[in-house]
């Protein structure tokens, strides 16, 4: 798992994050933020996608991992985690789910996820249906037209 002072020389190199912010690094990952230009409301029982800000741009031997912030969880959103694989490149989808009885409203800009480095042999890199990532990105199937 990679500290904050081994993100932070990743992030001067030009690798891991674009369109990064310092307040976001955190002892052990980085704070992914809402990239809306406008705040999204998820009501009660009802899931939302959501595009972070950053784009994130892993080399080929850093993995990642998305979690929840916990400040979201204590208020009732379930989300369906996520792997960013080596090589990815792209804005990520956040996947959020409002299991509470009240609307939530995010702002532009907030932190919502978490990013977790980890550090790993070299690969062969991601080479998938979502690389090089714009916005909000739905399922495959929906994309196929089915």
């Amino acid at each position: 798992m990679l500290s904050d002072r081994e993100i932070r020389e990743h992030l001067d190199r030009g690798a891991l994050i674009e369109n990064h912010a310092e307040e976001c690094i955190q002892p052990a990952s980085y704070d992914l933020r809402v990239g809306s230009r406008k705040a999204v409301a998820i009501l009660p029982h009802e899931h939302v996608l959501v595009s972070t800000i950053e784009r994130v741009t892993l080399p080929d031997d850093v993995a990642g991992m998305v979690w929840l912030r916990s400040t979201l969880a204590r208020r009732g959103v379930l989300f369906g985690g996520g792997w960013v694989d080596p090589g990815f490149r792209g804005n990520l989808t956040i996947s959020l789910y409002n299991a509470g009885r009240d609307p939530i409203e995010l702002e532009p800009g907030q932190r919502i996820a978490q990013l977790i480095f980890l550090r790993l042999p070299p690969t062969s890199g991601y080479a998938g249906r979502y690389q090089d990532s714009e916005g909000v990105r739905g399922p495959k199937d929906k994309e196929r037209g089915g």
